[in-house]
């Protein structure tokens, strides 16, 4: 019995000596609000807490872990709110009512190190009006280790609001969900809450990305900073706003470029390409697009239609490539990789045409060796950034596919309303335009929603794409008849481009030139659709064409001008009096004529045709060679002999020998008077 009572007496001493270290931790948590640990706890939370964490001390901390030695030599105290804790001590359930708080680290930006705004395709932006929205883009480095429940966050600058305050994960780069995002509409802070994935890592990196609109109160016309957090501290961004009146439809940040594409409702095998410059008219100069066609595809060179709009998206000019227009610099070159697009000046630079913005179509032909498609597209910004966009075609067996988080949803509705921006108005009856405008106006009431869900973002998305593939017109079958004619007409074409308009006279080339026009415009027709011209058509007008080459006059050659020319010096030299009147007459009329046209040649080469010359130069010739001299004037008469010597004598000339006599017989009077003279002064 004694023996009995030892023990009890034990036992009660025992249990009065560990009831006061029970009380004295809930006094502790009572009176401070903090649970108390041991020193080994401590310690270690000493250890895991960089001096710069900021201390939360409204939210419940992770759960302390100790050492495998410390769980051995003491026991591990339990972290729970003391209003979840099981005990009979009245003492602690008077307060069962007031839960227990516990710390939390928050590392802010610290792990955050660079940060731009960009638009949807990741493009830095050159300008935005204070109604777009802005992608907002961050990477982040985690160098130290972390726990789960610990958190970093981001706190928004005044000029920003969140789009969406739905909650979002964040990946690494490989995909791992390393924490949830959650957002205070009310601060902007976006808080991220590690996940047990970061358990025992220490180097984990990836990207952060979320949209955001401005305040338009906070923004003024022009240039403004804006301070990020990032590394802890804050980085100032320059955003170059434009403030608009009125009220008006947020949209995402209208992009420089744009790019889409679809499988042909026709014909599985192809994919239509749709790639939009500048929807948000910025001044281009001298544009080019360079585009990369991904594997597994051709490109049909034949299937390039540009469209020219002005700034409200009307259609200003839309023909097939190659262009006819003179004066057009739009052209497409192949490459290896894909094609390289030169387009016209738009915005301010496009003074005469006005043109604001272009939408480019093309096919590719697809070997069906995968299930997606990839093409890129890039060219360059109003300030020569570089702009990139890709765009990705996938075959679905069936359903869709849903977004990742409610930014990756934000982007894809973006996307589609972008798509349904770059479809002509023109191709589409009056109910069909009704139809695409109100489910774009959705589509975009449903990304203006800041509560939107993931769910209701991406039926937004399809509910708008399909309604973009029901109004899009679809091409019958092809015309084959039509195709193989046109494709002749095309290398008729081809042979014309062959030709030099300096070689030929005007008036042959004029003709040429307005039946190959005539010819562009019916390739142009037939190749976008084989049933909008008539085989009939397409025959007149090769028929047309190969008559204009044929009839094609050149114009005289340097040797045709230099023989002629030598041919008229020659003739200069003939003297009329030589030759007789009816060879001289055709003679001198040729060289006139020869004279004239090398006149009109110097004057005008192409208006004088080769043939022509040549002709001139042959009749020249042969009116030359049948100039015929004048014969003698002059007749002899024939000596008849006189029958005597007196009857010889006494015959006087008939002529003026006549006079002659009479002077002949006055100086032998003069010489005999002379003589006598002399003598009798001898």
């Amino acid at each position: 019995m004694k023996k009995r009572v030892r023990v009890l007496m034990l036992f009660i001493l025992f249990f009065s000596a560990v009831n006061p270290a029970y009380a004295t931790v809930t006094s502790t948590i009572e009176t401070s609000g903090i649970e108390e640990i041991s020193g080994t706890q401590e310690q270690e939370s000493a250890e895991n807490t960089a001096p710069d964490k900021l201390v939360d001390p409204t939210t419940e901390a992770p759960e302390l872990q100790e050492d495998s030695a410390t769980k051995e030599s003491e026991p591990t105290p339990t972290v729970t709110p003391i209003s979840e804790a099981e005990t009979n001590d009245p003492a602690a359930t008077l307060k069962n009512e007031d839960p227990v708080v516990r710390a939390v680290v928050d590392y802010g930006s610290q792990f955050f190190n660079d940060v731009s705004f960009s638009d949807m395709a990741g493009n830095t932006l050159a300008k935005v009006k204070d109604t777009d929205k802005i992608k907002v883009n961050y990477t982040f480095d985690i160098t130290t280790p972390v726990k789960e429940g610990e958190t970093m966050s981001v706190a928004l600058p005044e000029e920003l609001k969140l789009v969406n305050y739905t909650e979002f994960p964040l990946k690494d780069n490989d995909g791992n969900t390393i924490a949830l995002a959650t957002t205070d509409k009310n601060t902007g802070l976006i808080t991220l809450t590690f996940t047990d994935y970061v358990n025992g890592k220490s180097a984990i990196s990836g990207e952060l990305f979320f949209w955001a609109k401005l305040d338009k109160t906070k923004v003024t016309d022009g240039n403004n900073t804006i301070s990020m957090p990032v590394n802890g501290v804050t980085t100032d961004l320059t955003l170059k706003v434009s403030k608009t009146t009125g009220s008006t439809s947020g949209t995402t940040n209208p992009t420089v470029l744009f790019k889409s594409g679809a499988y042909d409702k026709n014909d599985p095998t192809l994919i239509n390409w749709t790639i939009t410059l500048n929807n948000a008219n910025q001044n281009l100069f001298q544009p080019t697009i360079i585009d990369t066609i991904g594997p597994g595809q051709t490109l049909v060179k034949t299937s390039f239609v540009v469209n020219y709009r002005d700034a409200a998206k009307k259609s200003k000019m839309k023909y097939t490539l190659p262009t006819t227009l003179t004066n057009d610099r739009t052209e497409v070159s192949f490459t290896d990789a894909g094609f390289d697009l030169k387009l016209e000046n738009l915005g301010s630079f496009s003074i005469i045409n006005h043109y604001s913005s272009a939408v480019i179509t093309y096919k590719t032909k697809v070997d069906n060796s995968g299930t997606r498609y990839i093409n890129s597209a890039s060219s360059a910004d109003e300030n020569n950034d570089s702009q990139t966009r890709n765009a990705t075609v996938k075959f679905y067996g069936s359903g869709g596919e849903a977004s990742g988080s409610v930014n990756e949803a934000i982007d894809e509705i973006s996307n589609t309303i972008d798509e349904a921006e770059s479809v002509d108005p023109n191709e589409l009856t009056p109910l069909e335009n009704t139809q695409l405008e109100e489910s774009k106006n959705t589509a975009q009431t449903t990304l203006d929603n800041e509560d939107a869900t993931i769910e209701e973002l991406d039926k937004a998305k399809e509910n708008l794409g399909e309604t973009i593939q029901e109004v899009t017109p679809a091409k019958p079958e092809e015309n084959q008849e039509v195709k193989e004619a046109i494709e002749k007409l095309k290398e008729t074409l081809v042979v014309t481009e062959g030709k030099e308009a300096t070689d030929y006279t005007q008036e042959s080339w004029d003709v040429l030139e307005e039946v190959k026009e005539k010819a562009e415009a019916i390739v142009g027709k037939g190749t976008d659709d084989s049933h909008s011209v008539t085989v009939e058509e397409v025959t007149e007008i090769q028929k047309q064409l190969e008559e204009a080459l044929t009839q094609l006059e050149l114009i005289p050659t340097p040797e045709t001008i230099l023989e002629l020319e030598n041919l008229v010096i020659e003739a200069d030299n003939k003297q009329k009096e030589e030759y007789t009147n009816e060879t001289w007459v055709p003679f001198e009329e040729s060289l006139e004529l020869a004279k004239e046209n090398l006149a009109e040649y110097k004057n005008d080469p192409q208006a004088v045709r080769n043939s022509d010359m040549k002709q001139i130069t042959i009749q020249l010739e042969q009116t030359m060679s049948q100039l015929k001299k004048v014969e003698s004037q002059a007749v002899e008469l024939p000596i008849v002999p006189s029958e005597s010597p007196h009857e010889q004598q006494s015959q006087f000339p008939a002529t003026g020998e006549k006079y002659s006599y009479l002077i002949g017989l006055l100086g032998v009077l003069v010489s005999t008077g002379s003589i006598l003279v002399y003598r009798r002064r001898v």
